[in-house]
């Protein structure tokens, strides 16, 4: 499902007013917007060709005083499955390789922060997030079904073989059974910075 469909059925099912919708390239369009008190973005720094023109485009959208949200991943091969599993490991480490391939960088957080004052923004809170959660929590359902799709990217793109996806989706299906499993998510901070 497209996120731009189901947003708008969103809006139409809460009848929310004043929701304008803009499908643009962060890395070429100009967005032609300015003004706004808050702009958010999650998990889109790690596959952007130029984050200063990510981070550029959120300032100047913003009015002065206005606040930028940003989620992005600081340390992606925090990324683990107890009891360990090697399989799972060499995923995680294709992912990562597979976003520096493309121009991206999994790790973005560390180029992000000192980048920001170029954009006009100033960090004013950073906190970690990260979880440590079972099988039954409902968090799990995310990583779980990225297995699935990001597996099948890796094939797609040459980086592993079918067998291997195979192996991969298997032994976590296997390990999601188990209600000892822990799986330690992919360590995110939230950044807020406010434009001056």
């Amino acid at each position: 499902m497209h996120f731009l469909d189901f947003a708008r059925r969103q809006v139409e099912r809460h009848q929310i007013p004043c929701v304008r919708f803009i499908q643009a390239d962060i890395d070429i369009d100009d967005l032609g917007i300015a003004g706004f008190d808050l702009a958010w973005c999650r998990w889109v720094a790690s596959f952007v060709s130029s984050p200063e023109k990510l981070l550029g485009r959120m300032g100047a959208c913003l009015r002065a005083g206005g606040k930028a949200v940003l989620h992005e991943y600081q340390n992606y091969s925090t990324w683990q499955i107890i009891p360990q599993s090697q399989r799972f490991g060499l995923f995680v480490e294709e992912i990562m390789a597979s976003w520096r391939a493309a121009g991206g960088e999994p790790d973005i957080v560390n180029k992000l922060l000192p980048l920001m004052d170029s954009a006009g923004l100033r960090v004013i809170e950073l906190r970690p997030l990260i979880s440590a959660i079972g099988p039954l929590h409902f968090t799990w359902q995310w990583p779980a079904s990225f297995i699935e799709s990001g597996s099948r990217r890796l094939v797609d793109i040459g980086r592993i073989t079918q067998k291997h996806a195979e192996e991969i989706q298997a032994e976590f299906r296997a390990l999601a059974q188990h209600p000892g499993t822990v799986m330690v998510t992919p360590l995110v901070i939230e950044i807020i910075a406010e434009k001056v």
